[in-house]
């Protein structure tokens, strides 16, 4: 089975560690529901509106990781058909939302510099890696957009790689990181013996690896760190 080196896994997480900490540089949206939220910390609820979690998915406020969980948690329970008429700018703020919610930077920081140790062990630390994400998230609105096909079409590749990742991880927790794996680097994996939730949380993954076969040289460009290209971890095309 293919490996994953340690110095590629360690920019991978770097990656991600990248991905979550730009949270800190997103730009305050000044009016509507999400300013408030942003000062106040409001509760949400049911009745929030969509347009006023998303508006709060696109400030600062959005890169605490309780908020974030707490605006996947409405999202998830709002209509399917709501979340996929969304802007794609909306719908690519949704899936940022992923791994704020789901893990620590500090985490995945430590791993990332273990990784680049000397002799490190990469299987175990890719399980380290999964393990780290929090799987108790509501991923519902995030495997809504990872189905549509506009999203998988023009979303930024690094989104849906991360995202991906994030419903990777809860996948692991329950069939374990090597399975995991051996599935993801098969061309047609047979996936059949699985529960049918977990099936379908691959078969979304496994449909961001074939979408990102279709994209350009330029967008897989976007996604690449130090000569390791993120949508590698999924065994996506290399650059």
């Amino acid at each position: 089975m293919k490996r994953i080196t340690p110095m590629p896994l360690a920019l991978a997480i770097a990656g991600i560690v990248a991905a979550v900490s730009c949270a800190s540089c997103r730009q305050l949206y000044t009016t509507s529901l999400a300013a408030s939220l942003a000062r106040d910390s409001v509760n949400l609820s049911s009745r929030t509106k969509t347009s006023d979690l998303v508006a709060l998915a696109k400030t600062d406020a959005a890169g605490d990781s309780a908020l974030a969980k707490e605006v996947l948690e409405v999202l998830s329970g709002k209509d399917t058909t709501e979340i996929t008429n969304l802007a794609l700018d909306d719908k690519t703020a949704i899936l940022n939302l992923a791994t704020t919610a789901t893990v620590k930077l500090s985490d995945l920081t430590a791993i990332a510099a273990e990784a680049g140790t000397d002799g490190a062990d990469t299987d175990a630390l890719i399980e380290k890696a999964f393990d780290a994400f929090d799987n108790t998230v509501q991923l519902g609105a995030v495997q809504t957009l990872l189905a549509d096909r506009e999203t998988l079409e023009q979303a930024p590749v690094e989104t849906l790689v991360l995202a991906s990742a994030v419903v990777a991880a809860d996948v692991a927790k329950d069939i374990g990181t090597g399975l995991l794996m051996e599935i993801l680097e098969q061309d047609n994996p047979d996936i059949s013996a699985l529960p049918a939730d977990q099936q379908a949380k691959i078969e979304l993954v496994l449909n961001v690896k074939t979408a990102l076969d279709q994209r350009s040289a330029e967008d897989l460009e976007a996604a690449s760190i130090g000569g390791f290209n993120l949508a590698d971890l999924l065994g996506g095309s290399p650059i």
